[in-house]
Order: structure tokens, then C-alpha cells, then sequence
């Protein structure tokens, strides 16, 4: 961001200390927070797509198609994502020029990127895929059959309620379009309305509401908006910069308006805790790597899934609800799990099948454990464990 607000070229010599500032705001902006308290690798995606966007249509080619390669090395499907903007791009220059000739750097490189990722996707397929991830979050068993009246007004109200931090960037997108009679500005809300449309006819609830990392796509959006009115020739009306600024400003301000993720990012969760002092965390994962054969039949969630995957059977893994229809197993011996993780229904539904059980906490770490006797003291995280009342 820093670098597309650069070519700016601010007439007032702070110029550079506001650009680093909105630079520094739109990285912990709203949407990406959200990625953030629930770590995933899509966060690396946006700003490297922003950054690869911005060379490109300046026309430094080499640095973009570098730029790029990194982009499209994080996920399969970036590509795609790099042409939703691309191709609205494209569409608009042929509008208003009736040729795409002058473009053909930017028709080349959305060509690429789309191959890729079709290529990516199939390799996947072929050569790497134990179950299919579009069916089991998107389609559903009956591909889209559990669509109903029912479920499109619960995720409108939810969405309307609960998401305003991913559709007020939008709105405003369009307003500031609107407003500065610049039509590229658009193509940042415009690009992700399929993905959005996608996600909101999602078998799984986690991608049908847009929580956690699923409205990763957006911020590389608002990322093109500062494109737009940087660059020469895309801002229709170089050198006033101050209503431009302050749309930009507006746009990812908005995305911290009624987001949860702010709260837990800076109050409850992890900078004080895991992110800042992530030493007992990984000195728990450490611990349940030689524990695993002490503690019975265990069942983990998501997250404690992936502190130890070699260690614990694919069995253990609480998988969200929607997946595969999966029981509570009242035979369970253990549940360890992060408090108000992304499948804290199922953890729920695991221990309310388990009866009585004693609840204990990893201090230092969200990590909470409820186990159905008490957890041997020759296991290793015994001595990392504090039980609760």
C-alpha cells in the first residue's frame, strides 16, 4: 500500500508520514484482523495481488510478474482473483477505447494467472486431494440442494447484522465511484460480487457468513481502490488529491465498524497472549507430541489439529459439524480444543456426549482441555495443565 500511495506524489511534504499511516491502517485493517485472530495463510495473499496490480498497470512488468509468481504460490485459486479485477479492467478499457491494445501487458498476465490456477486446481485433484473441499463447504452432498427461502433470509438478516465491516467497504466503493466519476474505482466492489454470491449460497455455515479468513479477496478490492486514485491517468483529476484521500480513508475505516475481530485482535486475543508469546503454546504442541499415547481415545479441534498433525490420528479430529455428518462419540477419554474456536459447537456437542468431565486450562494459551478422568501425570502437558472449576 505504502508504495501505490507514493505514486501519489503529495504536493505537502508530509505527504510520506500520511502515507505511511493509511499504509499502516489499511495492513490491520478490519477484514484482515479477521484473518489474523484466526491465522491463515490467505492473509499473505491480498497485499502481494495489490503490490503485483499496481506494477502492472504501471507498467513495470518484470517486478510484477515476480510479484505475482509469489502471489499465486499462496493458494491455488489466486489467480482467479487476480483476474475478477483484471477482467472488469479490461471490460472497462474496451468501453471507453473500444481496444484492448494498449492493455495487451494486462490481457497476458490475467491469461496467465487464470491458467495457472485451472492448472493448480486440477494438479490438486489428480495428485493431492483426500476430499473435495468445494463439495464439502460449498455444494453440499446435493451440490446446492440445501438451499432454501429459509436459508437465503437467515444469511441476509446475519450478513445485514453481523457483517457491515464487508459490505459497507463495498457501498462505499460505489459511492466514491460515484462521487469522483471514476468508474475504475468500481471494479474494486464489482471484481468479488461472484465470490461473495458463492459464499453467501455456501453449504458451510463458517463460509456462508463470511467469518474468519473467507473475505480475504476484499482487501486486495479496497487495495485496488488506492490503485486507482494513485496512479496516473486513473484518478480523473491529478493533483487534487484531498477527496480521493478521504474516500480511501472512509473505505478502510469502514471496515472496522461492528467487527468483532477488532475487540479480539487488540483486547482478548493474542498479541498479549499467543501472537506476542507464542513460548508456551509451542511448548504445548511440544508436550502433546509425547502425550498422545497417554490420554485414551482423544478428540482435538482445527486448531489443536494442526499444532501436532503427525502425532494425532485423523480420528481425533473434530471436524466441523457440516462435514460428513460427524457424531459426538460418547467414548471419547479427552477433548482438547481453543476456547471459542471456529468449531466450538462441535466441542460443545463432544462434551455434553461425554457426561460428567473435568475441565482444565493451558495458562498462557486459549487452549482448554475437558477429559472424562483425570489426565495421567506421566503425560508430558500434564505439567502445563491448571484444572478449573
Amino acid at each position: 500500500m505504502f508504495y501505490v500511495l507514493m505514486r501519489w506524489r503529495g504536493p505537502h511534504g508530509a505527504w510520506p508520514v500520511l502515507a505511511v499511516g493509511i499504509s499502516v491502517v489499511f495492513t490491520v485493517s478490519g477484514l484482515e484482523l479477521g484473518i489474523a485472530t484466526y491465522p491463515h495463510y490467505e492473509v499473505l495473499a491480498p497485499g502481494l495481488a495489490v503490490l503485483a496490480l499496481a506494477l502492472l498497470v504501471e507498467r513495470r512488468l518484470l517486478p510484477a510478474w515476480m510479484v505475482g509468481v509469489v502471489a499465486l504460490a499462496v493458494r491455488e485459486d489466486i489467480g482467479f482473483h487476480i483476474v475478477a479485477i483484471l477482467g472488469l479492467f479490461l471490460v472497462v478499457e474496451f468501453v471507453r477505447t473500444g481496444s484492448v491494445g494498449s492493455q495487451r501487458h494486462v490481457l497476458v498476465f490475467a491469461a496467465a494467472c487464470f491458467a495457472y490456477s485451472i492448472a493448480a486446481i486440477v494438479c490438486q485433484q489428480l495428485f493431492f486431494a483426500t476430499t473435495d473441499t468445494f463439495r464439502l463447504v460449498y455444494a453440499g452432498n446435493d451440490w446446492f440442494g440445501h438451499l432454501s427461502g429459509e436459508l437465503i433470509q437467515r444469511r441476509l438478516v446475519f450478513i445485514f447484522e453481523h457483517r457491515i465491516f464487508v459490505w459497507l467497504p463495498l457501498a462505499l466503493t460505489l459511492v466514491a465511484a460515484t462521487a469522483l466519476r471514476n468508474v475504475y474505482v468500481a471494479i474494486g466492489a464489482l471484481a468479488y460480487l461472484p465470490w461473495l454470491a458463492l459464499h453467501f449460497s455456501a453449504f458451510r455455515d463458517a463460509a456462508g457468513t463470511l467469518s474468519v479468513h473467507y473475505p480475504f479477496p476484499l482487501v486486495a478490492g479496497v487495495g485496488w481502490v488506492a490503485i486507482c486514485l494513485a496512479l496516473p491517468g486513473r484518478n480523473g483529476s491529478p493533483g487534487r488529491i484531498c477527496w480521493p484521500v478521504t474516500w480511501l480513508i472512509a473505505i478502510i475505516a469502514s471496515t472496522y465498524v461492528a467487527n468483532p475481530a477488532v475487540l479480539a485482535f487488540f483486547v482478548n486475543a493474542e498479541p498479549r497472549g499467543f501472537a506476542a508469546s507464542p513460548g508456551r503454546t509451542i511448548e504445548f504442541a511440544n508436550a502433546l507430541d509425547d502425550s498422545v499415547p497417554l490420554l485414551g481415545k482423544v478428540k482435538v479441534d482445527t486448531g489443536v489439529m494442526s499444532l501436532a498433525p503427525a502425532s494425532l490420528p485423523s480420528t481425533a479430529w473434530l471436524w466441523p459439524q457440516d462435514w460428513n455428518h460427524q457424531k459426538a462419540e460418547a467414548d471419547a477419554d479427552i477433548v482438547i480444543y481453543f476456547l471459542n474456536g471456529v468449531e466450538a459447537s462441535k466441542v460443545a456437542a463432544q462434551i455434553d456426549a461425554m457426561k460428567a468431565v473435568i475441565r482444565y486450562a493451558v495458562p498462557g494459551t486459549n487452549i482448554r482441555i475437558a477429559a472424562a478422568k483425570p489426565v495421567s501425570s506421566k503425560a508430558p502437558i500434564f505439567r502445563l495443565m491448571r484444572e478449573q472449576p
